[in-house]
C-alpha cells in the first residue's frame, strides 16, 4: 500500500507542480496563488486515485471519506500555501524550488500518514 500511496502522490504532485509552473513562469501568476491553483488540482486528483486504486474505498464510505479528505485537504493547502510564503519570504531561492520542497515536506510529515489512518481508514 505505501508503494501505491507513493505513485499516486507522485502523480499528483506532477499535476500540482505542473499547473503551478504554468501559471507561475507562463502566466506570472504570483506563487502563492500558483501553489494554491496546483494544491488544488493535484488535490482532487490524489483523493480519486486514492479512493479507487491505493486504498480502495467502497461506496459506503465514499460521503465519509470525501468529507475527511476535505478536513486533511485543508490542512494541506494551508500548510503548502502558507509554507511557500514564508519560505519566500525567508530566502531568495526559485520559487520552483521553494515550491517542491514544500510540497516534499508536507506530503512526508502531513498526507500520507493523515491520509492513511483518517480518510482511508
Amino acid at each position: 500500500m505505501f508503494i501505491k500511496a507513493q505513485l499516486a502522490s507522485l502523480s499528483a504532485s506532477i499535476i500540482d507542480y505542473s499547473t503551478f509552473l504554468l501559471l507561475n513562469k507562463l502566466f506570472h501568476v504570483p506563487g502563492q496563488f500558483a501553489t494554491a491553483a496546483g494544491v488544488t488540482a493535484g488535490g482532487i486528483f490524489n483523493f480519486t486515485i486514492n479512493r479507487r486504486w491505493v486504498f480502495a474505498g467502497t461506496e459506503k464510505s465514499r460521503w465519509n471519506q470525501i468529507l475527511r479528505y476535505i478536513l486533511v485537504w485543508c490542512g494541506n493547502f494551508c500548510l503548502n500555501v502558507g509554507g511557500y510564503k514564508v519560505l519566500s519570504h525567508a530566502v531568495n531561492w526559485d520559487p520552483a524550488f521553494i515550491k517542491v520542497l514544500v510540497s516534499v515536506i508536507v506530503g512526508i510529515s502531513y498526507n500520507y500518514i493523515l491520509q492513511k489512518r483518517f480518510v482511508f481508514k
